[in-house]
């Protein structure tokens, strides 16, 4: 880890190279993520505790189907099929690795806020890869070395680094089969998928932050619970999500933060009246500004 520490801290003071051919590399990604078939076990490092998580992943034409089962600690699963995921029992999704890459990898190319570069080969789980460093110019963000199969393209290893070069998160596949589909007993239960629109309804929003993180743009308003509201602010590599719900009387209300890994978490009372909780794999300082921003709009 010392070694991956200080070789991350001598890219950052050299020339990005190769952006063209690493962004060629994450579109691979990206697609692989989405088209194969897969099945294995992902062993996960965030805040000294190590984890072990089985997976498997079909592409099915309706929606690929994916069930990651915790192997390690309280027994748990989650299920995705499209765009619907079952927990059971507890909250796996933030116990499970990010499995994914950047949503828009040609944005990375020429961003103010990243630099992206080849940084040569390695091997995970017995398979050769191409390296990849996402690398954050500022503390809003958090950036990406990942390992991606050189024959297949998926990603088989990702650790999460802040602007300092520190690794706050960390998840590799300790072992992968690739081609095979997963057959039904290897899935679970997962309903249907549900298309996108019949999650949540686009609002016209009551609020607007009025001081968003350099290089984070709004990218939905979904309906929420109560009449509130979910914000997505996005950039190149990172999203955060923003909930504005009306104050239960008999709720828990969240003040302030707290961090588990990558994973941040924000929130705290506006005029006494609304809960507003920020969530997202980026550092605290970015949800805790992103909170303090909300405004109604007709104080704009």
């Amino acid at each position: 880890m010392q070694r991956g520490v200080l070789c991350w801290l001598a890219l950052l003071a050299g020339p990005a190279a190769g952006a063209d051919a690493a962004i060629d590399w994450l579109d691979r990604a990206d697609a692989a993520m989405a088209q194969l078939h897969y099945r294995g076990v992902v062993v996960y490092l965030r805040d000294g505790q190590l984890d072990a998580v089985r997976i498997a992943h079909r592409a099915d034409p309706d929606g690929a189907r994916e069930r990651l089962l915790a192997l390690t600690g309280e027994p748990r699963e989650l299920q995705r099929h499209g765009a619907l995921a079952e927990l059971n029992p507890g909250r796996l999704q933030h116990a499970a690795p990010a499995l994914s890459v950047p949503h828009r990898p040609s944005a990375l190319l020429g961003s103010p806020h990243y630099t992206i570069a080849l940084a040569g080969n390695d091997r995970v789980a017995g398979r050769p890869v191409q390296t990849i460093d996402v690398r954050p110019r500022d503390g809003y963000r958090y950036g990406l070395r990942l390992w991606i199969d050189r024959q297949h393209a998926l990603v088989l290893k990702s650790v999460a680094f802040g602007a300092d070069g520190r690794a706050v998160e960390q998840w590799m596949f300790a072992e992968i089969d690739v081609g095979q589909a997963p057959d039904d007993s290897e899935l679970g239960s997962a309903a249907a998928p549900v298309p996108p629109a019949a999650c949540a309804a686009l609002v016209e929003s009551r609020w607007r932050v009025a001081d968003l993180p350099p290089g984070f743009e709004q990218r939905a308003v979904l309906a929420g619970r109560g009449g509130g509201e979910q914000h997505l602010y996005c950039d190149p590599l990172a999203c955060v999500s923003l909930y504005i719900e009306p104050l239960e009387a008999d709720a828990p209300n969240l003040s302030g933060g707290s961090q588990r890994g990558a994973l941040s978490v924000f929130g705290r009372l506006h005029e006494g009246r609304q809960q507003v909780v920020a969530v997202g794999r980026v550092p605290p300082s970015t949800v805790e500004r992103i909170v303090h921003g909300v405004v109604a709009r007709d104080d704009a």
